[in-house]
């Protein structure tokens, strides 16, 4: 059996490569988390979930910390992004699985929800509203998170949570596309960061997190869902890790 720093190393070299085209924007943190998840799902095996994800986290804070970047854009990445990253890998390992709903850009094919709610594919086409606009979504999405917010306040520790549930809310419009449903989830988060009651050091880091971050992220729950990170990609997230983001799931 190979040891712990072996099979870290082997881990690391191989995300290397496959990172090597992102290494030099700090924008891509989300890549590497994803590219990492994929090279522990075939490499390690034999590991369980939990050892899996700590591996793919200290894959990525040890590409953070090696990459040629700014020392500025570094000490943002160790700030502000490096905290929520383990809750951005149980929100991909959710979107793989299938928990998390994500309409496709080009067919009808849904997920239903786990931890961010649950509606079925018939229930989501009675909520399509094709006559919306891109103000109408924008300011209906943005209500409906907001009355859900508990004492009206939101921090960094629930930023994903906020992104994905706005994520789900829009797929309730058909008639934008891909590129549309992002920009859209990205003004409705920004509005919340400016108008939601937060203090100045969370404000300060949900500025840097949509700039740094949140765009690429948006990128990579809809990867995962879509089956694209992982072949087999069933088999493999269930057994490599079983638990998603819902520590009661199998």
């Amino acid at each position: 059996m190979e040891s712990t720093k072996a099979v870290f190393d082997k881990v690391l070299i191989s995300t290397l490569i496959e990172i090597r085209d992102y290494i030099k924007d700090p924008q891509n943190v989300a890549i590497f988390v994803a590219k990492a998840m994929k090279v522990v799902n075939e490499q390690c095996p034999e590991l369980h979930g939990f050892e899996k994800k700590d591996i793919v986290l200290d894959i990525v804070y040890k590409l953070i910390d090696t990459m040629p970047i700014q020392d500025e854009d570094r000490q943002k990445l160790l700030q502000y992004v490096v905290p929520i990253l383990p809750q951005l890998v149980d929100i991909i390992v959710a979107a793989a699985k299938g928990h998390i709903m994500i309409k496709y850009d080009d067919d009808d094919v849904a997920y239903s929800g786990c931890c961010f709610g649950t509606k079925t594919k018939k229930e989501t086409d009675k909520t399509i509203n094709i006559r919306a606009t891109e103000e109408d979504a924008i300011t209906i999405i943005y209500d409906r998170i907001r009355d859900s917010i508990v004492n009206k306040h939101i921090s960094v520790v629930n930023v994903l949570i906020l992104v994905t549930s706005a994520m789900k809310i829009m797929e309730e419009f058909s008639a934008f596309s891909g590129e549309q449903k992002k920009r859209i989830v990205i003004i409705v988060i920004q509005k919340l960061f400016a108008e939601i009651q937060m203090t100045s050091d969370d404000r300060i880091a949900m500025t840097i997190l949509v700039e740094m971050t949140v765009s690429k992220m948006i990128d990579i729950i809809v990867s995962a869902a879509k089956g694209e990170l992982f072949t087999q990609i069933k088999e493999i997230i269930n057994q490599c890790f079983p638990n998603g983001c819902c520590p009661n799931k199998a």
